[in-house]
């Protein structure tokens, strides 16, 4: 089982990294008063000091069913956090069946759509784990959540949260979002890393998650209050959020 923290083994796992040089074909999605052009970046498999694309027709990046997420996981590569898999995961990638658009909006209405992005901070010259920052990234509003953690157990707290979402559904990678009509904010953003789908269960827990972070994301760091602390006492911080 993956576990962050551990370092990268290029004898059985690959990395997934965006190609800089394209931004992919664009895509339109409108639901609700709310219109959004997307593009996904073609995704390189960085394999044994070589890298080559998953798909070699741009066309193939789209929303697809790549797998639960307890496949994937972050790892450092050449000094940057990148999306992991197992080499023997790959031909499931590859084979993976598209998902229809209007499957996609439906859970987007439902707010069960996510950008999930992770960095582990480490020291320049010891390599020692300092800190990191987990981006959420709701689909359905453009609500960006950073969650911070500082802690000497900032990689338990990290995988414990990745272990929770462990059955949320991967159906993107490094996607570009812009809204050109609708709540959204007009400036675009791009999500370097997963894009996952959840359960009813798992999107009301990340609603609380999402409104602690953004209503007392400063305290939290002033304070040096963990990931970890916050899981195990998430009623308590969600009625603080909530102002009770």
């Amino acid at each position: 089982m993956f576990r962050l923290g551990e370092p990268f083994d290029k004898n059985e796992e690959v990395g997934l990294i965006h190609d800089l040089t394209s931004h992919g074909k664009p895509m339109t999605m409108t639901f609700r008063n709310t219109t959004l052009r997307l593009s996904f970046r073609p995704i390189k498999v960085s394999e044994d000091d070589k890298k080559y694309p998953l798909f070699y027709d741009e066309g193939e990046y789209t929303f697809r069913d790549y797998g639960k997420l307890e496949n994937f996981t972050w790892k450092n590569i050449a000094k940057f956090d990148f999306p992991i898999i197992r080499k023997s995961y790959l031909d499931r990638l590859r084979n993976s069946p598209k998902i229809s658009r209007h499957e996609v909006i439906k859970a987007i209405i439902e707010d069960r759509v996510y950008g999930l992005e992770l960095s582990i901070w480490r020291n320049d010259t010891s390599g020692r784990v300092s800190g990191g920052i987990m981006t959420l990234i709701s689909i359905s509003t453009g609500l960006v959540t950073y969650i911070y953690d500082e802690s000497d157990s900032v990689i338990t707290n990290y995988q414990r949260l990745l272990d929770m979402l462990g059955r949320s559904d991967v159906i993107g990678m490094y996607v570009r979002i812009r809204g050109v009509r609708g709540p959204y904010n007009s400036k675009p953003f791009y999500i370097q890393g997963l894009v996952i789908k959840v359960n009813d269960a798992d999107r009301q827990f990340l609603n609380k998650l999402i409104l602690i972070y953004n209503k007392l994301m400063k305290d939290l760091r002033a304070n040096k209050i963990s990931l970890g602390h916050v899981l195990d006492n998430i009623d308590l911080y969600y009625c603080i959020a909530l102002g009770l």
